[in-house]
Protein backbone atom coordinates (compact mmCIF):
# COMPACT_ATOMS: atom_id res chain seq x y z
CA UNK A 1 0.00 0.00 0.00
CA UNK A 2 1.27 3.79 -1.10
CA UNK A 3 0.18 6.59 0.57
CA UNK A 4 0.88 9.51 -1.93
CA UNK A 5 0.11 13.12 -2.08
CA UNK A 6 -0.44 14.11 -5.82
CA UNK A 7 -1.28 17.31 -7.87
CA UNK A 8 -2.43 17.15 -11.56
CA UNK A 9 -4.37 18.03 -14.09
CA UNK A 10 -5.70 16.84 -17.50
CA UNK A 11 -6.16 18.97 -19.68
CA UNK A 12 -7.65 16.26 -22.38
CA UNK A 13 -8.54 14.19 -19.97
CA UNK A 14 -10.20 11.78 -23.57
CA UNK A 15 -6.81 10.61 -23.67
CA UNK A 16 -6.50 8.60 -20.43
CA UNK A 17 -6.79 5.15 -21.23
CA UNK A 18 -5.91 3.19 -18.31
CA UNK A 19 -5.62 3.70 -14.52
CA UNK A 20 -2.86 5.03 -12.02
CA UNK A 21 -0.51 2.38 -11.03
CA UNK A 22 1.64 3.33 -7.59
CA UNK A 23 5.05 2.08 -6.81
CA UNK A 24 7.56 2.51 -4.09
CA UNK A 25 9.59 5.32 -4.84
CA UNK A 26 13.07 5.60 -2.88
CA UNK A 27 12.47 8.50 -1.12
CA UNK A 28 8.77 6.92 0.65
CA UNK A 29 8.44 7.31 4.01
CA UNK A 30 7.51 4.30 5.69
CA UNK A 31 3.83 4.47 7.36
CA UNK A 32 2.13 2.99 10.21
CA UNK A 33 -1.46 0.74 9.89
CA UNK A 34 -4.07 1.46 11.72
CA UNK A 35 -6.01 -0.94 13.82
CA UNK A 36 -9.50 0.21 14.77
CA UNK A 37 -11.70 -1.37 17.51
CA UNK A 38 -15.04 -0.89 17.84
CA UNK A 39 -17.48 -1.48 20.79
CA UNK A 40 -21.18 -1.66 21.33
CA UNK A 41 -22.02 -0.07 24.12
CA UNK A 42 -24.82 -2.33 25.93
CA UNK A 43 -27.00 -1.76 28.87
CA UNK A 44 -28.28 -5.03 30.48
CA UNK A 45 -26.92 -6.95 27.04
CA UNK A 46 -29.46 -4.04 25.18
CA UNK A 47 -28.04 -1.83 23.01
CA UNK A 48 -27.83 1.63 24.32
CA UNK A 49 -29.10 2.97 21.20
CA UNK A 50 -32.46 0.85 21.21
CA UNK A 51 -33.24 2.39 25.02
CA UNK A 52 -34.23 5.73 24.02
CA UNK A 53 -35.68 4.60 20.77
CA UNK A 54 -38.21 2.29 23.06
CA UNK A 55 -39.09 4.91 25.60
CA UNK A 56 -42.70 6.12 25.35
CA UNK A 57 -43.58 9.37 23.81
CA UNK A 58 -45.62 11.68 25.59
Amino acid sequence: MFITAIEQSFPRPELIDGDHELRAAAADNPYRTLTYRNELLTVGGVPAWVLPSSAPCW
